[in-house]
């Protein structure tokens, strides 16, 4: 991969992870595994999974298109930001934001 400076980082891998959001929402998402400090969630992979997207000045959230249930995110210092954990191998829940 080819982060925004211009270096170039290793993909190491893909993981099957199960994360919880910070309203209970339990989801299973595949990641790429390389050595950054924050993820970011693609939307196009997103929508292709059965969400809908929603980028709005006064709101911002990811709704499943089968239950309509939506997971809001905040706008942060010029980008969007969903808090969750992530299932670790010990059980618990790791906290990253996406």
């Amino acid at each position: 991969y080819e982060v925004a400076n211009g270096v170039r980082i290793p993909n190491r891998g893909q993981k099957e992870l199960r994360a919880e959001t910070a309203d209970g929402t339990q989801k299973f998402l595949t990641a790429q595994v390389c050595d950054v400090s924050k993820a970011l969630l693609s939307a196009k992979k997103v929508v292709a999974s059965g969400n809908r997207v929603v980028f709005e000045p006064e709101q911002a959230y990811i709704e499943d298109m089968t239950t309509g249930r939506r997971i809001e995110m905040q706008h942060n210092g010029g980008m969007y930001t969903l808090k969750m954990w992530v299932k670790t191998d010990s059980q618990g829940f790791a906290r990253h934001g996406a």
